[in-house]
């Protein structure tokens, strides 16, 4: 249970750089490049989250059924191809594009599956489980895309 939760946690950590590096490709647009660091935060209080669990499961649990190698290499995969585009540069409709492919995969879903399985026993970290968001990722994506790709914003 560990090994999944520190890969999951390191993804996670993973994404959070990508959209860090997101703000600061698009730092010349203020708006937006808070966006991308508010997200990129979202993302970091992911991994610590996922990290922390270890309080929750002792090292020789069984991780919850599920494909989670198969996963967390399909994810793996996307990030290090995102990362390769974000490292040249792209335009700002493709960063969104992107972050929507990685939102949509399953990255969140391995993450909410552990956040519910660790249920309310997290100790000092419970009241921060209820603000991770990451439910309304997707959404939050799509939204600012719209606000600032089809608007000019």
């Amino acid at each position: 249970m560990w090994r999944l939760l520190d890969q999951l946690a390191d993804l996670e950590r993973r994404a959070s750089a990508l959209y860090g590096r997101f703000g600061r490709l698009y730092e010349r647009s203020p708006l937006v490049a808070s966006f991308w660091q508010e997200m990129a935060s979202e993302e970091q209080l992911h991994a610590l989250i996922v990290a922390a669990a270890r309080e929750v499961f002792p090292s020789s649990a069984p991780a919850p059924d599920g494909e989670w190698q198969q996963k967390l290499a399909s994810v793996d995969q996307l990030l290090s191809t995102a990362e390769s585009k974000a490292a040249v540069g792209l335009a700002l409709e493709d960063a969104f594009a992107i972050a929507e492919q990685v939102e949509a995969s399953e990255l969140n879903a391995m993450t909410e599956l552990i956040i519910h399985h660790a249920g309310s026993r997290f100790s000092r970290l419970g009241p921060l489980v209820g603000q991770a968001g990451v439910d309304r990722h997707r959404d939050k994506v799509l939204e600012a895309r719209r606000r600032f790709c089809e608007t000019g914003g």
